[in-house]
């Protein structure tokens, strides 16, 4: 995921929930190595 305005944070959940404020950043590309839900979220800054 990413997000073409820079004053976009995306946060991203893995245990389905939807993400919030307060969920984990996605900083950069991350590593998949089985099937999993994840759920992100771009909140403006």
């Amino acid at each position: 995921a990413s997000a073409a305005d820079r004053d976009v944070t995306i946060r991203y959940t893995l245990d389905g929930s939807r993400p919030n404020e307060s969920s984990r950043v996605l900083g950069g590309p991350m590593e998949i190595t089985k099937t999993t839900v994840i759920r992100v979220r771009g909140y403006r800054a």
